[in-house]
């Protein structure tokens, strides 16, 4: 008799990916074998088997029963009982969000007229223009047919032949950790070496006494329809990966036809598919991809995922597309989520114009890169990447990172089912630092614990592994690992300017004895007669309460501190960011967590230490200035978020971030810390109302639209404004109140908005008129933008339109503006108009 007991599904999300590994590899820890079952659905998996797990369709306050059999299966009832109340509870997380279907935004300046235009999510940002090329998608055959066999046992040689074979070629794939296709591949490595799949085909070959090729087909059409039943989105976009791991197993198997599913492009184009396997993406030519379509894929199916990463656009649950025909030009429109087809001279339009601003963007971001980062008035902050890889320096670079602000190490240690060596973490280390050519990389030593466990490592599961054994508190568990990994950091430090950190830091005796260890490995080295640098930074992450509060007495044990907001915030509101009971708790502008990072940097400048932050409060734009005035030698993230979050360091005034940062501690909440960064202009207050560069000749807009749109771009271009897109819904939504078609061909639309960061006037002279609705319906051929941000001292905003707009009545004046044949002219003639107030006294003229 099994020995079992009933539990209530204790996880909001259900039993999905991450619980599912953790309860499998609790099961398969024993030799017991372990099953199970839902008794909602009555379906039963083994509990040593992630995909039978999630499967089993096991939701949240589902009952189930687990039951242990065979040896020790009393002892691993007990333990499987413990660990599912005291442990899997906390490893949930939440599932990715997928987007509604709500009505899609079709851009004011995109003219449809005679093109079909099919909407869907909005996946991957950007604009592609190419031929369409219709795909059928990742099909697994199913008409392969069952022909008894003879000699089962030759069947499941077949099958382990192809499993061994898919396997290999997955892990060799996986040999770049840290990048999206890595990951992936390691996600597919999971699912073929998973053992349910490969039960469910010898189960195939020897009870139905079918072909290798069969049983496969039917053990992956069988996980699947469980899939599909689930009720789980996430779940649903697994199926895509389970047909490519099934198509993958029949190219090895004798005597499986399967159609020819390669392509090859032969020019630009853009892919239209009800999905695709990631296998079949990286397969194609990415640089004739010029986007994706795909209409049963969700935003969180692995083929988005790698489209997001290789910057290709993208759209997901696409609406359906008959009216596409194959081979016609269209265009594709990640950002708004867009496919339209065929291309007009209006479409041709809107892809040119947004492209421009696209390229002008890129120039822009590429000229900052050219210099350091400062803000206008000369305060320097480094902008750093987090990687996981070397692999990912030279995209880092490209975005304009000035080098690696954490070096997350733990991504080569997970990447195998072994420890790696010495001698290849020496290589990647070495390949980082040499590649940032002396700019600074920070590598931060193995962080992994309870709650992020390595397969080759003994640590001990743990109730609450967020206070248990991580970071550096495995190091004595883990010495010879450690010490190995210490050595080819401090080898690797010959290569350029390496610096190396420890992460979970709680006292001064781990930072004492961390030095310690990298000064004992330098001078194991230096007897060895290995190099090194000699000039080594040793640092610690700064994510406790503890460390915060201790910054006086570990400066005397390091060089610089670099704060993980993440786990900070987790540990200083005692939320679980990934518990959704109370993730709404979870506020990275709470006040506790500003007035803690005023007193990391403000003692650590005390000791002239050099302070970074690398969590996810560094990788938005909006939260720079707050950064900036707190004091922060170094902002680092991703590197797709490194060109906005350097704008806006450029564009920023340290004097103004620090008044906004001391605004901001002394606020009661996040919400009050919210509005003072949204309601405060960053930039200088003495930056002039309009300046050349808002300022456009001979502008070839056709529409409104099109002007709206150019002069939302020229402030977004010149640093004035947070986003084109929020800045234009601003004044279109001040439009639908009034027109602001002055008369006499002049237009002056203006908003007061978030969106804005510093009060400006931008303007348009329109090489051909453009209907405006003005008040004497006379078409515009000038148009002046003002935009203001919400604070706006003495109605500014209102003072300069009521004076401008007076000015505009005088016929002398309109006439010196469509006189003006540039922008310095211009310049000239707005110059005397728009001078301080209290210097005009009350001439209007």
């Amino acid at each position: 008799m099994p020995v079992g007991f009933e539990f209530t599904c204790p996880l909001p999300n259900g039993l999905h990916a991450r619980p599912a590994t953790a309860l499998a590899e609790a099961a398969a820890s024993w030799p017991a074998s372990s099953t199970l079952t839902n008794l909602r659905t009555g379906m039963a998996a083994d509990a040593t088997s992630v995909l039978e797990i999630v499967a089993a369709g096991i939701l949240n306050g589902d009952p189930c029963r687990l039951e242990c059999r065979g040896e020790e299966e009393a002892q691993a009832c007990a333990a499987l009982r413990a660990f599912i109340e005291d442990i899997l509870p906390n490893c949930d997380e939440p599932l990715p969000v997928v987007e509604d279907q709500a009505p899609h935004r079709i851009p004011r300046t995109l003219d449809t007229q005679g093109a079909v235009v099919v909407t869907g999510i909005p996946a991957s940002p950007g604009l592609g223009l190419g031929r369409v090329v219709r795909l059928s998608g990742l099909a697994l055959p199913r008409e392969i047919e069952n022909q008894p066999v003879a000699d089962p046992d030759t069947e499941l040689g077949h099958a382990r032949s192809a499993f061994d074979a898919v396997a290999a070629d997955l892990r060799v794939s996986a040999e770049l950790p840290g990048s999206p296709a890595a990951e992936i591949n390691k996600a597919l490595l999971a699912l073929v070496t998973d053992p349910g799949l490969f039960q469910a085909v010898t189960a195939a070959i020897r009870n139905q006494h079918s072909g290798a090729a069969h049983a496969v087909v039917t053990a992956i059409t069988g996980f699947c329809r469980r899939l599909r039943e689930s009720g789980s989105i996430y779940l649903k976009e697994r199926i895509v990966d389970l047909e490519g791991i099934g198509v993958s197993l029949l190219r090895h198997l004798p005597g499986a036809v399967i159609p020819n599913q390669d392509l090859q492009l032969t020019g630009p184009s853009i892919l239209l598919a009800p999905n695709l396997a990631a296998g079949q993406l990286l397969n194609l030519d990415r640089n004739l991809i010029q986007g994706l379509a795909l209409e049963a894929a969700g935003t969180t199916s692995h083929v988005v995922i790698l489209a997001r990463s290789f910057g290709l656009p993208g759209i997901a649950g696409l609406a359906p597309s008959a009216g596409i025909a194959a081979e016609a030009e269209a265009l594709i429109d990640g950002t708004c989520g867009l496919l339209v087809a065929p291309v007009t001279p209006g479409v041709r339009r809107y892809y040119e114009r947004e492209r421009r601003i696209c390229d002008q963007l890129q120039a822009r971001f590429a000229a900052a890169n050219q210099a350091p980062a400062a803000t206008r008035d000369g305060r320097r902050i480094e902008i750093a990447a987090n990687i996981g890889s070397a692999a990912e320096v030279e995209t880092a670079l490209a975005n304009g990172a000035e080098g690696v602000g954490l070096f997350r190490t733990e991504m080569l240690f997970s990447a195998t089912d072994t420890e790696p060596s010495e001698d290849s973490q020496y290589a990647d280390y070495r390949a980082a630092v040499a590649a940032c050519a002396g700019r600074p990389v920070i590598i931060r030593t193995l962080d992994i614990g309870g709650d992020k466990p390595l397969p080759y490592l003994d640590l001990p599961a743990e109730a609450n592994p967020f206070l248990g054994i991580r970071g550096i508190r495995i190091y004595e568990r883990c010495y010879e690992l450690f010490r190995r990994q210490l050595r080819a950091i401090v080898r690797a430090s010959a290569a350029g300017n390496a610096w190396v950190m420890a992460p979970m830091v709680v006292n001064v005796a781990e930072a004492r004895w961390f030095r310690e260890e990298v000064t004992a490995v330098q001078a194991e080295l230096a007897e060895a007669g290995i190099p090194f640098a000699p000039r080594l930074p040793v640092g610690i992450m700064v994510e406790t309460p503890a460390a915060a509060l201790m910054i006086d007495a570990l400066s005397a044990q390091v060089d610089f501190f670099s704060v993980g907001t993440n786990d900070l915030t987790q540990y200083l509101l005692a939320v679980e960011r990934g518990n959704p009971a109370v993730e709404h708790l979870y506020e990275a502008l709470h006040p506790a967590l500003l007035r803690t990072l005023s007193l990391v940097t403000e003692r650590a400048k005390v000791h002239g230490k050099w302070v970074g932050i690398c969590g996810e409060l560094a990788r938005n734009p909006l939260y720079a200035p707050l950064l900036i005035g707190l004091d922060f030698d170094e902002l680092s993230m991703s590197a797709p978020a490194i060109p906005a979050v350097r704008a806006a360091v450029v564009h920023a005034d340290h004097a103004a971030c620090r008044a906004l940062a001391q605004r901001a501690l002394a606020c009661a909440d996040a919400d009050q810390v919210w509005s003072e960064l949204a309601y405060c202009p960053t930039a200088p207050p003495d930056l002039p109302l309009t300046a050349g560069e808002l300022i456009t000749v001979h502008a070839d807009c056709r529409t409104k639209a099109e002007a709206i749109r150019e002069l939302c771009a020229l402030n977004y271009l010149a640093g004035r404004c947070r986003g084109i897109d929020d800045l234009e819904a601003a004044v279109w939504d001040r439009e639908a109140t009034y027109s602001t078609g002055l008369g006499y061909g002049i237009a002056i639309p203006h908003c007061k908005s978030e969106a804005v960061r510093t009060s400006s006037l931008a303007m348009l002279k329109l090489a051909a008129p453009v209907e405006w609705e003005s008040l004497d319906d006379r078409p515009v051929d000038v148009v002046i933008m003002l935009t203001m941000p919400p604070a706006d001292p003495g109605n500014r905003h209102l003072k300069v339109f009521a004076a401008l707009s007076r000015r505009l009545m005088h016929e002398e004046f309109r006439d010196r503006l469509r006189a003006a044949e540039d922008a310095d002219s211009i310049l000239s003639v707005l110059a005397r108009e728009f001078e301080p107030e209290e210097s005009k006294g009350n001439n209007d003229a």
